[in-house]
């Protein structure tokens, strides 16, 4: 697992006032047959807690919350990113009745998700 703060990553200035930050550059060990993108959306602001037998994951929080993963939790502000590795268990908790979006990136991008019973 690795947690990229937004706040601290370093930012670049193009033309007309655009900015960008560069938040992940990822090596990949073997060569991935496909990847898939995600857009969650939970009015709840609940992710229950699961993991990823095969996948590596990357999500991005746009709002911040809380993420747990493997049983520590992490306090996240907006534009957050983790990477998961596969087994990594995790759930995410954003302000109690609001809605959380999140966006995730997995590689491979089959469904390979194992809910987990939280305690």
């Amino acid at each position: 697992m690795k947690f990229i703060k937004s706040k601290d990553v370093e930012s670049y200035s193009r033309k007309y006032g655009r900015s960008v930050k560069k938040l992940l550059q990822l090596k990949l060990e073997q060569p991935v047959e496909d990847l898939t993108l995600y857009y969650g959306e939970s009015p709840q602001g609940k992710l229950d807690h699961h993991y990823h037998s095969e996948s590596t994951e990357i999500i991005v929080f746009p709002v911040g919350g809380k993420l747990t993963v493997n049983s520590v939790e992490y306090e996240l502000e907006a534009w957050d990113l983790v990477v998961l590795e596969q087994g990594d268990i995790h759930g995410f908790q954003g302000e109690s009745g609001k809605n959380t979006i999140h966006f995730a990136i997995k590689l491979p991008g089959h469904n390979d998700r194992v809910a987990v019973e939280e305690n």
